[in-house]
């Protein structure tokens, strides 16, 4: 009899998957341990590490969050070690039909992309301060939805992030696809959240502050995020620093120096890319014949600036970037320059224009623009229309670009955002208003204040923001256009005739 019963565990066992095996434990793994596992494996399934792959990517994924769901779960756990995969099913199958709830991970309707990137959406996902997301694939408290409380120990709420508010970037299990795809050297800060983690906070927070759209500074916990920083980045020791290149496969620098902003500022500039000709009596008569415009700072310093690094990458094949130093007195003549640093956009040496503002980024891009695509392109002005049944279906349904809707409870509120859309006028976005007392039925059914929406027409997706603050509706547009955000399935939300 014995005999026998064994045989059937053994069966049962064998039909159906190895959890354990899946995601390289032993049996008795404890629940930190079923953690770690399961973002180690994870990580070898990432989107962007199975380009031209994703579907097989996927499924494997799909598998290990079900060994992963069943192990962290001790009732289930347990089920599975007497009665296998089979007997889980079993115990899930009279869990719905006594109203437990059910459905989860393969009830999710977005690409595997957007699967794998909000299943960790419960880790702090942004960049500091950004609004974080609740989400569930499904299923009541008592199904198998997954929610953010996922990954916190004992059940707990996550922890306070202590890049909280700063331009500092958080980044973890669901944001990794910014790092993969990154156009820009990236430094990231190694820590755990003691007091030695928190000694260099000023460091790493001034530095993100200061270089704020030249380079990114970004962060990790590795207490929360152990696999992330031993599996995929290599690191063991903290609180460390490594500074990557923008070009993908060059290898990072460990940072060995001082924690001094200027020391690291140094090695991150070090590898920004440079497309800047350092002109001289020689070379000059060259380049200013060339066709395009041409943009030359007239600098004391003797290297390029991060900032006029960063630019020559952002407009390269646009525009000619030069540096003529202080000491070449008689080119610095002929632009008739006794101020450094000075910047000019010229088309020869007698047709130039030159910077008068702030040298700043924003104002320095503005600029620039007008040269770079032309007088014409750059006079064009993106604003906001109103939602009617004109444009309702190049909003809702046959859009080419994102649609942001504004819902709002008077055109007073319009002036909150009034120059926002300018500021994405090169980017696939359209933006339109409504108001909420018109519309009988809503994104958000019990929303009473103003809120935001951003629509993806072609998958008949939508996420929302509740603050229709300038600096929350540039991070929510930021955010989106970055390729972050929750996207929900699109619902009855409200008819054309209702405009």
């Amino acid at each position: 009899m014995k005999f026998v019963l064994l045989a059937i565990f053994l069966l049962l066992v064998i039909a159906g998957e190895d959890y354990y095996q899946l995601l390289g434990l032993k049996r008795g793994a404890s629940e930190a341990e079923i953690k770690k596992a399961f973002k180690k494996q994870s990580l070898k399934y990432h989107p962007d590490k199975n380009k031209g792959n994703e579907e097989k990517a996927q499924k494997q994924f799909q598998k290990i969050v079900n060994a992963y769901e069943t192990l962290k779960d001790p009732e289930k756990k347990k089920i599975y070690d007497q009665y296998g995969e089979e007997g889980v099913n079993k115990h899930e199958q009279q869990q719905q039909q006594g109203g437990g709830g059910g459905g989860g991970f393969h009830n999710f309707q977005g690409g595997f992309e957007e699967m794998f990137s909000q299943f960790f959406r419960g880790g702090s996902g942004g960049g500091g301060g950004r609004q974080q997301f609740h989400f569930n694939f499904g299923g009541n408290q008592g199904g198998s939805g997954f929610r953010n409380q996922d990954f916190q120990e004992g059940g707990q709420a996550k922890k306070n992030n202590i890049f909280e508010n700063t331009d500092v970037y958080t980044l973890d299990m669901s944001n990794l696809s910014r790092f993969y795809r990154r156009e820009e050297v990236w430094v990231i800060y190694f820590y755990l959240p003691n007091g030695e983690g928190q000694k260099h906070k000023k460091v790493v927070t001034e530095l993100a502050e200061k270089y704020e759209g030249i380079f990114r500074v970004a962060a990790i916990d590795c207490e929360d995020d152990e696999a992330l920083c031993e599996d995929e980045f290599q690191v063991k020791r903290y609180p460390s620093i490594s500074i990557y290149a923008s070009r993908l496969s060059a290898e990072p620098i460990k940072y060995k120096g001082k924690w001094e902003v200027n020391d690291l500022v140094k090695e991150a500039v070090d590898l920004m890319e440079d497309f800047v000709i350092i002109l001289s009596g020689f070379n000059f008569q060259e380049y200013i014949e060339k066709s395009k415009p041409k943009v030359i700072l007239f600098t004391n310093k003797k290297s390029t600036p991060p900032l006029f690094k960063t630019l020559s990458k952002e407009f390269k094949g646009k525009l000619e970037f030069a540096m003529i130093r202080q000491s070449e007195r008689q080119l610095a003549s002929i632009f008739k320059i006794t101020e450094f640093p000075s910047l000019i956009v010229a088309q020869n040496d007698q047709d130039f224009k030159v910077f008068e503002q702030d040298f700043r980024k924003d104002e320095i891009v503005k600029f620039l623009r007008q040269f770079a695509y032309g007088q014409k392109k750059e006079s064009q002005q993106k604003g906001i229309q109103k939602l009617n049944g004109q444009n309702y279906e190049q909003c809702i349904v046959k859009g080419k670009d994102l649609c942001f809707i504004l819902l709002i409870k008077d055109e007073l509120e319009l002036e909150l955002i009034s120059k926002i859309p300018n500021k994405y006028k090169n980017d696939s976005i359209s933006f339109y208003y409504g108001f909420l007392k018109q519309l009988t039925s809503k994104f958000e059914v019990n929303q009473r204040e103003s809120y935001a929406v951003i629509i993806k027409p072609k998958r008949q997706t939508y996420t929302v923001q509740n603050s229709i603050e300038t600096n929350e509706i540039i991070g929510f547009i930021d955010d989106v256009l970055g390729g972050g955000r929750t996207f929900k399935k699109m619902h009855s939300t409200f008819r054309k005739d209702e405009l």
